[in-house]
């Protein structure tokens, strides 16, 4: 009786785990796709404003 009870603490935990892991992962994931983004659009405009100036 107490190894079921101890078995669906442990897969609990387990599953709010993998769970939080996931939202983690996506979180990071999108953050540094838009730090990328914005460092390539900084990047552009650096380029075209100095190819301008020529």
């Amino acid at each position: 009786m107490k190894h079921d009870i101890a078995i669906k603490i442990v897969g609990g935990v387990f599953i709010f785990g993998i769970i939080v892991f996931i939202i983690c992962a996506n979180f990071l994931r999108n953050t540094v796709n838009q730090l990328v983004a914005n460092k390539k659009i900084k990047k552009n405009k650096k380029t075209k404003s100095s190819s301008r100036k020529s």
